[in-house]
């Protein structure tokens, strides 16, 4: 193991899993080449032959940990994350090659500090990453931006994805008039989500937030609480639906 790992809560070293419907607090430590290592979920595998395609994680809620998920793995494709809480440290995703992710109805709270990684989504290798980002809500420091800006990598470096397929997105950052950092897609907000405590972490929508019947339907059956979602024409941005 390298030196430079730090706690990680979950370990993918195998293609079509599961990881779904689980609760992590506290996982991570300050140090290593990028100023903090560890957190929820981890990819992994440095054999060519690693079969890392076909994960979906879903109905999981993170708090205060060192980055929800990274895939180091060096052939990753057909990737699902849908309503999972992010309430995090650092990255949402981040990774080397990460082709056809599917980022949907999730939840990402990005406020806490020190907030080392100023990324919500990195990538080593740009021309092996594809993104779909949907339905999702946003909540950033107001030096932050949700996809850029990308800067092509030299070397082993991060970089942000940049502009890949989004829409029915909400975003918000206080004092920051563009956290999404690429033009925005069909359906995307900018808007205060109006959550119902945000200074106890508690991220539900009131009753009249704009994230509310914004977002498309996308087949699931119940959000993160596990409230129903069958019978609706539409379907609320975010992780919980009101």
């Amino acid at each position: 193991m390298a030196r430079s790992w730090c706690p990680i809560a979950i370990m993918i070293v195998s293609g079509q899993n599961e990881i779904s419907f689980n609760r992590i607090e506290n996982y991570g430590a300050y140090g290593g080449p990028y100023g903090s290592e560890g957190g929820v979920i981890e990819l992994d595998g440095v054999d060519d032959n690693f079969n890392a395609n076909d994960i979906n994680i879903h109905h999981n809620t993170s708090v205060n940990n060192h980055g929800f998920l990274e895939m180091a793995a060096r052939n990753v494709e057909n990737i699902t994350v849908a309503y999972n809480l992010s309430d995090d440290k650092n990255q949402f995703i981040g990774g080397g090659t990460m082709k056809n992710v599917r980022v949907y109805n999730n939840t990402v709270i990005r406020t806490r500090e020190p907030n080392v990684d100023r990324f919500v989504f990195w990538t080593f290798y740009p021309e092996g990453t594809a993104f779909t980002v949907r339905n999702n809500i946003f909540v950033i420091a107001k030096d932050m931006k949700v996809f850029g800006p990308f800067i092509k990598p030299v070397g082993h470096t991060r970089t942000a994805i940049g502009d890949h397929p989004h829409d029915h997105n909400l975003y918000y950052s206080a004092g920051n008039p563009d956290p999404i950092g690429v033009p925005p897609g069909e359906g995307d907000v900018i808007a205060d989500p109006l959550f119902v405590d945000s200074a106890n972490r508690n991220f539900r929508l009131k009753e009249n937030s704009p994230a509310r019947n914004k977002g498309v339907k996308l087949g699931y059956t119940v959000d993160l609480d596990g409230y129903p979602l069958l019978g609706k024409t539409s379907t609320d941005i975010g992780a919980y639906e009101f």
